[in-house]
């Protein structure tokens, strides 16, 4: 066997292996998404908020200017720091929606995980040799790849906003001071909204790219999903599971057909077989359904309840269980035993209409040996 360690990672990582990165704290997440959340968050906050920013501004340096003809009054310095320290508490409290937005938004792209575990250092992630190992990593190089470009949109457009408002921006010192704190909040929105947008668009590019880069950092290859899916199914959960499952799809399957089948021989319990006869599909009766103990039942219950004839022939039972398959016809061997049950059905049919007196079943009629299967027997 090859080793799997010199084979190429070509194929998507199985639930198992995203669930596993999951409980140890490997989430795609988008820096450039929290970003582009705070600044926006800015943005809104300091556009709405300009009347308030300015009166702020304005209050603040008229009360550093009443204070400090009397600094060395320690009552007048204690009341300065109290008032300073409230307009200083409003002001943080409109900053709040920044980390908040930023928080929020850097989970969209894997969604929230808590691991009090991950609060602990870990002293393998310092490792010199690990490090530079990391430094050449492909997502290392797509991170820096990244960094230089936004780097260099970043710094041309700050250089380009510089240029258009400079003149602007001297002018202000010629204004009133109230019109010149409008005038100069009015610029910056209009500078940080160009910046908005430009990391929203940085921001679309990233989620989708650190997704990718997620995805292809766990990729797995063929025999690393070999052995998974061996180790999985071996495990007992996984087999109930599964048993479960498909019975579950046998029980669906035998509510849609057994309502047709024209009877269902059974041993009694063990075993029901289900049997159709439709000439315009096979040219003899064909299994419908089949199954052992508790799909037997089922298959006995649903044929009650669609008045389906239910008949007892333990051998007959077994033999058309082991011998044909779920929509194959009988084995010509069993033609003579079928068509003297099939006639019995039909007979019983006349006798609850009152056309005859109640049949009766010869459970005697021979079946061929190499058709014939006892108790036990599975082949």
């Amino acid at each position: 066997m090859a080793d799997s360690s010199s084979e190429e990672k070509t194929e998507k990582p199985s639930a198992q292996k995203l669930r596993k990165a999951r409980e140890e704290g490997q989430l795609p997440r988008s820096k450039d998404m929290g970003l582009a959340a705070s600044l926006f968050a800015a943005f809104v906050v300091i556009s709405s908020s300009f009347p308030w920013y300015a009166d702020f501004v304005r209050e603040s340096f008229i009360s550093v200017h009443q204070y400090a003809q009397e600094i060395n009054n320690p009552e007048v310095i204690g009341q300065f720091l109290r008032h300073h320290l409230l307009i200083l508490g409003k002001f943080i409290l409109t900053l709040l929606p920044m980390p908040a937005a930023a928080l929020l938004s850097s989970l969209v792209p894997g969604g929230w995980l808590f691991l009090p575990k991950k609060i602990l250092p870990d002293f393998s992630k310092i490792s010199p040799l690990k490090g530079i190992g990391r430094l050449f990593s492909s997502e290392h190089l797509a991170e820096t790849g990244k960094m230089t470009v936004k780097s260099v949109v970043v710094l041309v457009m700050l250089w380009i906003s510089l240029r258009n408002n400079f003149a602007a921006f001297l002018g202000l010192q010629a204004l009133p001071f109230k019109l010149a704190m409008n005038e100069g909040l009015s610029l910056y929105a209009s500078v940080m909204r160009n910046f908005v947008i430009l990391f929203i668009f940085f921001a679309l590019l990233d989620v989708p790219l650190a997704k990718a880069l997620f995805t292809k950092g766990l990729k797995m290859t063929k025999q690393e999903l070999k052995e998974e899916y061996k180790n999985q199914e071996g495990k007992p959960e996984v087999k109930a599971r599964v048993r479960r499952l498909q019975r579950q799809l046998a029980m669906g399957q035998i509510r849609k057909v057994v309502p047709k089948a024209n009877v269902v021989i059974t041993n009694p319990t063990h075993y029901a077989v289900a049997l159709q006869y439709d000439s315009s599909r096979a040219a003899a009766p064909f299994v419908v359904a089949k199954g052992t103990d508790e799909i037997a039942l089922y298959i006995r219950q649903v044929a009650t309840e669609n008045q389906v004839e239910v008949v007892e022939f333990p051998r007959l039972a077994r033999s058309v269980y082991y011998t044909t398959q779920v929509n194959q016809q009988i084995p010509f061997q069993l033609y003579r035993a079928i068509a003297h049950v099939l006639t019995y059905v039909l007979q019983m049919k006349h006798w609850r209409d009152g056309a005859q007196p109640r049949p009766a079943l010869n459970r005697h009629i021979s079946i061929p040996k190499e058709v014939l299967k006892l108790d036990g027997e599975n082949n």
